[in-house]
């Protein structure tokens, strides 16, 4: 026996290792492969036995999680339309949403999204006519698309990797907030939020296996099945955690959209949290962002991040803003490093040196004042 027990002892790290390296190539499965592989366990036999005939398995809600409303599918997909942040210049004019959505509806999506783009010759006043827009709707719609071509022209010629990344984020949430209270609501491709965690009643399965009432052919089956709705549950939940944890410990920031609202926060504080590995907690948010409740897409590894990344976040701002004033006239040159160093103390409070603004500007890939001026 004692013989025994030490060879089991030495066998179990290997084991327990095979299973991590397994667990984490299913983390690392991209949204819509985890989708089908769920579509496929859900359209089994032996799901559907163990779900209806034999009552084993059931649905078990998220708490705080809520059914997106029928709007936010428009919205998802007039953001998803273009390449460029659209749920930005939402965040920024929200009074001018109902208007924007008005006309998406009435000339259709595929449509509005050509016009955004330049790619139909649709005149305004055709747009104001054709969907009976008022006075006050009308200079609504032209200030929204004016603001679109002002923020294109920025990132096309300044943001461009960052834009390709976003590209690649496949949305999963919106954390919508309803009477000063924060919603987590699933997006159309994580409808497995909305239907919960999937329970398994064990000791009606022991007493099945008890009673004979499973073949025992079917018994292989429904065991194997057992460790698939497992990993689809450590998936699901570990997802759902850190939403959860998002929504709570960047509360500040999700009501006001302020950056400097922003809690520096590391992957590594949720995976204590969570009590599993940061790796787990790193795979779990890879190529995932969420829109925020002023409509703004954030990768979910945004809102993981130390003071530099507050620090970058801030940058951009006052860069946005000095391309507004460059088209307004405001400013007849753009901002130098020196300059953007004042401006981050002055509107922020953070004292940071021209040296380090020069470090971080190149790091997102933005220009200098002087080639700046010339796009």
């Amino acid at each position: 026996m004692q013989l025994k027990y030490k060879a089991n002892t030495k066998l179990f790290p290997k084991a327990k290792l095979m299973g991590r390296v397994k667990l984490g190539a299913f983390f690392a499965l991209p949204e819509k492969d985890f989708s089908e592989y769920i579509k496929q366990v859900e359209e089994d036999e032996t799901f559907k036995e163990l779900l209806n005939k034999y009552r084993i398995v059931r649905y078990r809600k998220f708490p705080g999680i809520r059914p997106p409303p029928s709007h936010l599918k428009l919205k998802e997909e007039l953001i998803a339309a273009d390449n460029f942040d659209l749920a930005e210049l939402i965040q920024r004019q929200p009074e001018n949403w109902q208007t924007v959505r008005k006309v998406a509806l009435k000339i259709g999506e595929e449509r509005f999204s050509r016009f955004l783009r330049g790619e139909d010759s649709i005149s305004f006043e055709e747009i104001f006519k054709e969907c009976d827009l008022s006075h006050q709707e009308a200079e609504r719609f032209k200030d929204f698309i004016n603001s679109f071509h002002l923020q294109e022209s920025f990132f096309t010629s300044s943001t461009s990797s960052n834009l390709s990344l976003r590209a690649h984020l496949c949305r999963v949430a919106w954390i919508q907030q309803q009477e000063g209270k924060l919603f987590i609501l699933p997006l159309e491709n994580s409808t497995y939020l909305v239907r919960g965690r999937y329970f398994i009643d064990y000791r009606r399965w022991e007493n099945l296996i008890q009673d004979k009432r499973v073949p025992p052919d079917k018994t292989r089956k429904i065991s194997s099945l057992f460790r698939k709705l497992d990993l689809i549950n450590r998936r699901t939940t570990t997802l759902y955690q850190i939403l959860y944890q998002i929504k709570e410990r960047q509360r500040n920031f999700l009501l006001s959209g302020d950056p400097r609202d922003m809690t520096p926060l590391t992957q590594r504080e949720i995976a204590r949290a969570l009590k599993v590995n940061p790796s787990t907690v790193s795979r779990a948010i890879a190529n995932k962002s969420i829109l925020t409740p002023q409509g703004k897409e954030k990768a979910l590894k945004e809102f993981f991040s130390g003071e530099k990344e507050k620090i970058k976040a801030f940058l951009l701002e006052i860069l946005r803003e000095e391309k507004e004033k460059l088209k307004e006239g405001a400013f007849s040159h753009p901002l130098s490093d020196d300059e953007i160093s004042k401006k981050l103390k002055e509107a922020f409070g953070v004292e940071v040196a021209r040296r380090t603004v020069t470090k971080y500007r190149k790091n997102l890939r933005i220009p200098s004042s002087k080639k700046r001026d010339l796009n």
